[in-house]
């Protein structure tokens, strides 16, 4: 089985990850924080830096169990060139050992390659193995538009098929 695993502060990721589930025929699993981080600039910049400084959430137990899934999509959007504090707090709980990580990795300014690295660089720390990674383009901290984002993920799903 494969499954997408997917943190979303805006909803562009969650957008984009539940696009990929019903078009990759997958079940998608949200990691999410318990509290209320509000989607605005204060909250975007002290996450910001939480998220360079590898700061965890707290999140709600997670809903899957890793070891059934063959290859898992992780699905997250870029803060300040890393991981999200939810992110950081994921890998604490999943038990990636030996699995297999696709990462759709959202930025509102678009593939960075040093950013791709320190993600598969957690990944690759907590046991698993980033095996590729994709990109999407959403331009904006504020929910993308569908119409913006669809392009990217037709792409996307053309490639990903292949992979799983």
């Amino acid at each position: 089985m494969n499954a997408i695993v997917y943190y979303s502060l805006g909803g562009t990721t969650g957008m984009v990850a539940e696009k990929l589930a019903q078009s990759l025929s997958v079940n998608s699993y949200p990691i999410e924080e318990i509290g209320n981080r509000k989607n605005n600039a204060i909250n975007i910049a002290v996450g910001g830096y939480q998220a360079t400084t590898e700061k965890k959430s707290a999140i709600k137990p997670l809903q899957f169990d890793s070891a059934g899934i063959e290859k898992m999509i992780l699905c997250l959007p870029i803060w300040a060139n890393t991981t999200p504090p939810a992110v950081n707090s994921f890998f604490e709980q999943a038990k990636l050992s030996g699995q297999k990580v696709i990462l759709v990795l959202v930025s509102g300014s678009g593939k960075n390659a040093s950013a791709q690295e320190n993600v598969a660089k957690k990944v690759n720390a907590h046991g698993g193995y980033a095996i590729d990674a994709f990109w999407i383009q959403s331009k904006s901290i504020k929910k993308a538009k569908p119409e913006f984002i669809q392009p990217q993920l037709d792409d996307i799903i053309a490639r990903m098929k292949k992979l799983l």
